[in-house]
């Protein structure tokens, strides 16, 4: 079951740490250069969507205490046809000479303004309710403590995002 946003009496979150009630197995932060450089690579193909707005975020994330953390990238920001910001599959490799991005499911996406143009700082609400509800949409509502307040049972399936009215 996939969710979507909803806007609640909680107040919302403003940082991604505030996202998580704990982080024993999921760990959220912005992005570093050596982080996006480590994926840093050509990328055959055109792309399939533009992201606007985007923000990178590192997810640190284990099944149990003992085990070692894996580290993911996503993005997050906002696709055509899209009335709220969609949250990526994690990203294998990013061009940044033709300014695109490829994700572990395939998807190829043009960063609008390039590489250059991504947020700084924590990301804006919205994309931080969107990375809340695609944790919560990945099985990790539980186990980071989310404030489910924040988003809510959604009738039509879809990664990643919402189709539009």
């Amino acid at each position: 079951m996939t969710t979507s946003i909803v806007k609640t009496d909680l107040p919302p979150p403003s940082t991604l740490a505030s996202l998580l009630g704990r982080a024993d197995y999921v760990r959220l932060s912005l992005t570093s250069d050596i982080d996006l450089e480590a994926r840093t690579g050509p990328v055959d193909g055109q792309p399939t969507a533009t992201l606007d707005d985007a923000w990178f975020v590192r997810m640190d994330e284990r099944e149990s205490r003992s085990a070692p953390w894996a580290t993911f990238l996503h993005a997050v920001g906002f696709v055509d046809g899209f009335d709220e910001p969609v949250v990526t599959s994690p990203v294998e490799r990013i061009d940044a000479a033709r300014g695109v991005a490829l994700t572990q499911s395939g998807s190829i996406y043009r960063l609008h303004g390039g590489l250059e143009a991504r947020g700084g700082g924590e990301p804006p609400v919205d994309h931080l309710l969107a990375l809340a509800r695609a944790l919560l949409a990945w099985g990790y509502g539980r186990a980071c403590h989310l404030r489910v307040g924040w988003v809510e049972p959604m009738i039509a399936p879809r990664w990643g995002g919402w189709p539009r009215d």
